[in-house]
């Protein structure tokens, strides 16, 4: 019993670490504790709780729902101490509501009197419970029952620590996605100028290999001695820690207007001081390529008219008002009453400050999916 104890907990711990390893640690503790049958059942909230992993257990052609999960293995552990082994005799037998059905899909059918169900966790909102289903008529008691006993604050541990893991990840998506809404270029590095992370406008410019490329080993221009300028500026700004930044121009391949960049410094990792690392933000302007509004976002935004919307956004892409009106199949005069419209609604008087006004807000953003600007998608380069 000794040595199945030591692997159980070893195997918690590997699931701590790696999520993939979660079922080989709930088989672990069904073996310590005797049981034939477990599932793990966890969410980031009430509303989003899955199985984490299962034992003995047939899974059914269609997962359960996740108010099912939690109305029949989170619900009936509501109010009992995180780490407490609790028996369904505690609530008149009942596993909890929905739980003949949940034990159904499970094929789990009378197991209820002998299961026993552990609640692991309440941080930041989530939840989770381990239930163990020994053969039909047993019960778990005994070396078992002491053993689920020691393992279960293991298990508790492990499981906040996932929590916390797919938190960060899920923040870290969301970032990402931020990131990505952003119109201008820009490319997350460290110190020497590797990326950690580039922007969908970023990868854009550098699948064009016209001056601003994103390679594993760094960032490149188009020739060496611009490559060494890129480098040097984000070493500079990284080495500083704070401040405005460095600005520098990077040459075309295609002898277009120069690409026009700002290097800022961030920092990175204050919790543990041996692992602080700083780096930079690369934002990369490409001055031939304007930053158009998408339409949903300044029809919205000014209420104006499809028509009136479709004309402020050629303006914000650069063209004058009698290609605008061109473009769009109308009139000159057409053009200036819509025109007029538009300075109304937004509080404008010229065209000058129309653009200013449309790129201070909306035309620094990107709905998904919008492809609005020139360049292909494209990946990082390998």
């Amino acid at each position: 019993m000794k040595r199945t104890f030591l692997r159980a907990v070893e195997l918690i711990f590997d699931a701590a670490a790696s999520p993939k390893a979660w079922p080989r640690a709930v088989a672990g503790i069904a073996a310590a504790a005797g049981a034939d049958a477990a599932l793990l059942a966890f969410g980031s909230n009430a509303d989003e709780v899955a199985l984490l992993a299962t034992v003995g257990i047939e899974r059914p052609p269609t997962p359960l729902a996740a108010s099912t999960l939690a109305a029949a293995f989170v619900a009936p552990l509501d109010g009992s101490a995180v780490g407490m082994v609790a028996f369904p005799a505690a609530w008149g037998g009942r596993l909890g509501a929905g739980a003949d059905e949940a034990l159904a899909a499970l094929g789990l059918q009378g197991r209820r009197g002998g299961a026993a169900g552990v609640s692991l966790t309440r941080e930041g909102g989530a939840v989770g419970a381990l239930w163990l289903f020994p053969i039909p008529g047993a019960r778990l008691e005994g070396e078992g029952l002491e053993a689920l006993q020691d393992l279960v604050p293991h298990l508790a541990r492990a499981l906040a620590v996932h929590g916390r893991v797919e938190l960060a990840e899920r923040r870290a998506a969301e970032a990402a996605d931020a990131f990505d809404r952003v119109a201008l270029a820009a490319v997350v590095v460290d110190s020497e100028a590797r990326p950690i992370l580039a922007n969908r406008a970023a990868r854009r410019i550098s699948a064009q290999q016209d001056g601003f490329m994103i390679g594993e080993n760094g960032l490149r221009g188009a020739t060496p001695a611009d490559t060494r300028m890129l480098h040097a500026a984000v070493a500079e700004v990284a080495r500083r820690g704070s401040g405005p930044g460095l600005g520098l121009r990077l040459s075309r391949v295609s002898s277009s207007r120069p690409y026009e960049v700002m290097a800022v410094p961030i920092g990175r990792g204050r919790r543990w001081p041996a692992l602080r690392s700083r780096g930079a933000v690369v934002f990369v302007s490409d001055a031939g390529v304007p930053h158009v509004s998408p339409e949903q976002l300044v029809r919205d935004l000014y209420v104006l008219t499809g028509a009136e919307t479709r004309l402020a956004v050629l303006l914000l892409g650069g063209q004058s008002l009698p290609e605008a009106a061109a473009i769009l199949g109308i009139s000159r005069n057409t053009a200036h009453t819509q025109l007029a419209g538009i300075f109304r609604k937004t509080g404008t008087g010229s065209q000058a400050e129309l653009v200013r006004v449309l790129l201070s807000g909306p035309g620094a953003v990107r709905l998904p999916g919008d492809s609005s600007d020139a360049y292909p998608q494209a990946e990082v380069e390998r």
